[in-house]
């Protein structure tokens, strides 16, 4: 009697373990980088949010303030991410309302139509898991006038924690030319530092491009000033390259900001939480 209850046990725990051999591992999905690993909210640095056109009496109209002239440069780099970003940020915007499939061990794949756009564009991003790592492809087409099949717009590399990554983007289908890197890394909930870097060589006439190696670097800070921008960019003017050094207040607003080449000396010119010019503490 006791063998045959012996048994039954064996037969069961056998079977329990053939089951679950067959039955497919639970796995989940990556999770996303955050959006802002690659698009910053730069409207806050944005003239319109204060009375940053603010001239003293004295300096008409000769001279602009120490606002505008920073928020002018960021200004700068901030129409270049709109106008090369617009359809692959919205891309990936809308990846996140979108659910993923597994299509292969390790690998995942959303699809989905890109709206507000005038043309019909669609997306497909691929995430493929390896040591603890994720290797991010973002496909878009298009219909109707001026259409292309799926075209390689961004690609990347995040840790699978989500700490920080990489993002290569591409010109555009017509000139697919590697264009900005951007490194990011996240602390908590938010990207605390991204860095773009402009690594276009040829322009669209096959000519050089003055604008290559440019770069803009976004980051957190635990100082009065919270935001910092460092900018290493082409200025025509001088046919030469510069760099630009703006701390900011992200809450009231006020800031200071070096430049050797605009100032013509090595020291920090500040403005108000009105944009004034005001003296550097």
């Amino acid at each position: 009697m006791n063998s045959i209850k012996i048994l039954s046990v064996v037969c069961c725990i056998a079977g329990f373990l053939s089951c679950s051999k067959n039955e497919a591992p639970v796995v989940t999905p990556p999770e996303l980088p955050p959006y802002e690993s690659i698009d910053i909210d730069f409207s806050k640095f944005q003239v319109q949010q204060k009375s940053a056109f603010l001239y003293e009496e004295s300096e008409k109209p000769n001279k602009i303030t120490n606002w505008e002239y920073s928020s002018m440069v960021v200004g700068v780099w901030s129409s270049i991410l709109k106008g090369t970003m617009a359809v692959p940020t919205a891309a990936f915007y809308h990846a996140f309302n979108s659910k993923p499939v597994a299509t292969d061990e390790n690998l995942w794949q959303w699809t989905y139509d890109i709206p507000g756009f005038t043309s019909s564009y669609a997306a497909r991003l691929t995430a493929l898991v390896e040591d603890n790592k994720v290797y991010w492809s973002m496909y878009v087409s298009k219909e109707g006038i001026d259409s292309f099949d799926e075209f390689l717009w961004f690609e990347g590399i995040s840790m699978l924690e989500n700490t920080a990554g990489t993002w290569t983007l591409y010109h555009s289908p017509q000139y697919p030319d590697k264009t900005l890197q951007l490194d990011w890394e996240r602390d908590g909930e938010h990207v605390s530092k991204l860095k773009y870097t402009y690594v276009r060589e040829y322009k669209n006439d096959g000519e050089p491009d003055s604008f290559y190696s440019s770069f803009l670097e976004y980051g957190e800070q635990d100082m009065n000033f919270d935001i910092y921008y460092n900018v290493h960019t082409y200025n025509a003017e001088i046919t030469d390259f510069q760099d630009i050094f703006i701390n900011w207040d992200s809450q009231v607003y006020n800031g200071q900001v070096k430049s050797s080449n605009f100032f013509n000396d090595a020291d920090w010119h500040c403005w108000d939480d009105e944009g004034r010019n005001a003296t550097c503490e």
